[in-house]
């Protein structure tokens, strides 16, 4: 995959490192990319995705509790003509 989250954080001299990079979510019906930015909230981190798959573009959430590890759950809301 091409499309990355990425948590930066203050490292040595105050310059920014990166924590973690996180892929979509992986699904049989192909790659997906993240939309727009992700949102924390309680611990967790909240992320908009988009799949592409023919004339069609589906769009959904992922929650993770712990990145870069699996997400904790990861739902298609719709979809839409592209």
């Amino acid at each position: 995959s091409s499309s990355f989250l990425v948590c930066l954080a203050p490292g040595d001299g105050g310059r920014l490192e990166p924590r973690w990079k996180l892929a979509p979510p992986t699904d049989p019906a192909g790659p997906a990319a993240w939309e727009g930015a992700p949102v924390v909230a309680g611990g967790r981190v909240f992320a908009a995705y988009s799949r592409p798959s023919g004339n069609r573009v589906t769009y959904g959430v992922a929650c993770y509790d712990d990145p870069p590890g699996k997400p904790v759950w990861a739902a298609d809301l719709c979809d839409a003509p592209s």
